[in-house]
């Protein structure tokens, strides 16, 4: 009945104590499918949610530099430059990377209190870029064969006993790391690891919105979560993300899907520059 939903967690367990007898087990398994049936309904909330703020949020800009990036892992390489997306707090570089791919071959990874990444639930089947948010410089340098996307296979969970080791193989996935200290984590760093990391990474400093800027000069509460292509080669189609699925299916995808310029470099009385972000490439 607990399984079918017609009585709670607490009524099944008090059944299953009245009968003394293997209790804990049998108590143990609910809590187990309780657990699991919980995350489900949280995965499930999750997609809802961002479902509909991908219905509420505008486009972002065309950064032909991104572009060019992600050209490369149509490519058949040994290893990729990853992308790295250095600027202030509330400019959209989360959700500006959520919309480079479509939603389920997008995989987030918290790195923030140097917390090292967890791709454990990482699908290789499924996807296609990882974010690892607000992975410092610092501790890039110890994750190189993750942030090449080559052809090795690529162990994570180390540890003096290795009892959390498992593997991962990454070639042509791509990473992208979005934080807001990479030039300060440089400064401290020696020579050596501030080299590697200039040739392997491909480096945008972003000082405005990425989202496309309307009458408000505040941070908005929905920035906006698709880039739209610009600029790709002729065998190259980078994904329209969802926004650009549901502005199809509401039969404004021509829209949506025109080609954005870039601006920038602040306001101007009313109106932006012609630059929308200022990018550095390590070749």
């Amino acid at each position: 009945m607990f399984s079918a939903g017609k009585i709670s967690l607490s009524v099944a367990e008090g059944e299953f104590l009245k009968l003394v007898r293997n209790a804990d087990r049998h108590v143990a398994v609910l809590q187990f499918v309780a657990k699991q049936n919980n995350q489900r309904a949280l995965e499930t909330w999750q997609k809802a949610d961002m479902l509909e703020l991908s219905r509420r949020q505008r486009p972002f800009r065309v950064l032909p530099e991104v572009t060019e990036w992600q050209q490369e892992h149509a490519q058949f390489r040994d290893r990729y430059r990853f992308l790295v997306l250095d600027g202030a707090s509330c400019v959209g570089k989360t959700r500006f990377t959520a919309g480079l791919v479509p939603p389920d071959e997008f995989f987030h990874c918290d790195c923030s209190n140097d917390n090292p990444p967890d791709l454990r639930r990482f699908e290789y089947s499924k996807h296609r870029l990882i974010l690892l948010d607000e992975l410092s410089a610092v501790a890039a340098i110890q994750f190189k064969k993750l942030l090449q996307a080559g052809t090795d296979w690529v162990k994570l969970g180390v540890s003096p006993t290795q009892q959390h080791t498992y593997t991962v193989y990454l070639r042509a996935v791509q990473i992208v790391i979005a934080t807001n200290t990479w030039q300060a984590d440089l400064k401290r760093m020696s020579e050596v690891d501030r080299s590697w990391l200039e040739v392997n990474a491909v480096y945008i400093w972003i000082h405005q919105p990425l989202w496309e800027a309307d009458d408000s000069t505040t941070c908005p509460s929905t920035p906006c979560a698709t880039p739209l292509s610009n600029g790709a080669s002729d065998d190259f189609t980078p994904s329209p993300g969802i926004w650009a699925r549901r502005a199809e299916e509401a039969g404004r995808e021509n829209d949506v899907m025109a080609t954005l310029p870039l601006r920038d470099s602040g306001w101007q009385g009313d109106t932006w520059g012609q630059h929308s972000i200022h990018s550095v490439f390590h070749l």
